[in-house]
């Protein structure tokens, strides 16, 4: 089952909503990543927060081609590296099967709201907490 239109807009603001520092400073206190195309266009990211995978996101246009497997792959080493002993992420329901493939097992799904951007009226979302255990480095 795919999100409604209006839990899509409340998880993912347009981008003339963002929050440009917010996003800024959050990323700089993470360990983050992008994906690049042949050309160096940039298509996709993922960041690290301690042993939680905070975002992992592939642009449509290139899902499907390893883009998001190898920064699945990076985070989970670093966070090794860092001396995690799992990696937590809260998959949405279109990347629970990605994270399955990757070797994550899901620990408990769960509901979470978010204001709409427009609306301002809390949205429920579904996603499901799922980890993985790691080799430490």
């Amino acid at each position: 089952m795919e999100y409604t239109r209006e839990q899509v807009e409340a998880w993912a603001l347009p981008v003339e909503k963002w929050d440009r520092e917010a996003w800024r400073s959050s990323l700089l206190r993470h360990f983050a990543l992008v994906a690049e195309d042949e050309t160096g266009r940039i298509i996709g990211f993922a960041d690290l927060d301690g042993g939680y995978v905070d975002r992992l996101y592939i642009h449509r246009d290139f899902q499907g081609r390893g883009a998001a497997k190898a920064l699945a792959s990076a985070l989970e080493e670093e966070a090794g590296r860092q001396g995690q002993a799992r990696i937590t992420v809260h998959a949405s329901r279109s990347a629970r099967g990605f994270f399955e493939k990757l070797g994550y097992r899901a620990v408990k799904d769960q509901r979470v709201k978010r204001p709409h951007p427009e609306t301002g009226q809390m949205v429920e979302l579904e996603n499901t907490v799922m980890e993985k255990g790691l080799k430490q480095v």
